[in-house]
């Protein structure tokens, strides 16, 4: 989805449309909660969440800020690797989880959040929730955790009729945040040879290792200046990239449910499940089956 101009009147000029196909999105959760007991724990969403209260309340403290959302308003958090939240006993509420970042994992939204707005603000925002609700699920009644989680889909009519409903849902978001001073981050253009090195990447499979002698061939550059390029204008190596990508991929088939952590590991080259769990818990701070837990019981 190319934003419109008229959300970013404030930014300067628009991008390219060539620099907003950079532009990672998709949709991971969307959760109607029945009235439920109380909880307190931690969770690792590593994206960002739209919450809005139907019951009860909800409190979660993100980069050391504790805010506290009452029945009917909505929440609207930041990008965060680790939050804590709890609700009190007959809670109930709508949750959507999404990414939308760059290439460097700066997320599209960021300043301003986490944010609280009546739900009267959000009129045009949940009328968008409710018809994802609708895509996704096939009715607005409650789901488990585990069928909140977006699956593989079955048909491409399934695929596109979520995207839409997707796309309409984010716009609706941005214009919300928008009333409220929240713009998209835009960050700094990049050059022509980056922007090469940066589309070979991205379509480099995440399960294989990087060959240098065919990204040489393909960019035209030798390797220490791909490499010295790429980490100058990105902020991170060609190895580190294709790692954060790895990352993203685990923890999405992990919380799929649809493979055993062991079989996650192998599909990405690791022998030994041991080092697949070292080499998570390293980034993420638990192991994958722990990763698992924390989000069932969230």
């Amino acid at each position: 989805m190319v934003i419109p101009n008229k959300l970013n009147e404030r930014e300067g000029p628009s991008k390219t449309p060539e620099q907003w196909d950079f532009l990672s999105k998709r949709l991971l959760w969307i959760y109607r909660t029945k009235s439920g007991g109380n909880f307190h724990n931690i969770s690792r969403p590593g994206c960002q969440s739209a919450i809005l209260v139907l019951k009860g309340y909800f409190e979660v403290t993100i980069k050391g800020k504790t805010v506290r959302t009452e029945k009917n308003e909505w929440l609207i958090t930041p990008h965060c690797s680790t939050r804590i939240q709890s609700a009190p006993d007959g809670y109930a509420f709508l949750s959507v989880g999404w990414e939308a970042k760059w290439p460097t994992h700066h997320p599209l939204l960021d300043e301003g959040l986490p944010m609280v707005l009546p739900r009267k603000e959000g009129a045009e925002l949940e009328e968008a929730t409710e018809n994802l609700y609708r895509a996704v699920h096939g009715s607005l009644q409650p789901v488990s955790w585990t069928t909140a989680i977006i699956q593989p889909h079955e048909s491409l009519e399934q695929l596109l009729e979520e995207e839409v409903a997707f796309a309409k849902w984010f716009l609706a978001l941005l214009q919300v945040l928008k009333i409220r001073g929240v713009l998209p981050h835009l960050p700094p253009e990049l050059d022509d040879r980056t922007m090469d090195i940066l589309a070979c990447l991205r379509h480099h499979p995440v399960t294989e290792n990087i060959q240098p002698k065919v990204i040489e061939q393909r960019i035209g550059l030798s390797w220490r200046r791909i490499h010295d390029l790429f980490k100058k204008n990105m902020g991170m190596t060609p190895h580190e990239y294709l790692n954060q990508r790895r990352l993203e991929e685990v923890s999405k088939r992990l919380l799929s449910g649809l493979e055993p952590p062991k079989a996650i590991a192998y599909s990405m080259g690791f022998n030994h499940l041991s080092h697949f769990s070292a080499w998570f818990k390293k980034y993420y701070g638990v192991s994958p089956r722990q990763y698992i837990l924390e989000h069932e019981n969230a």
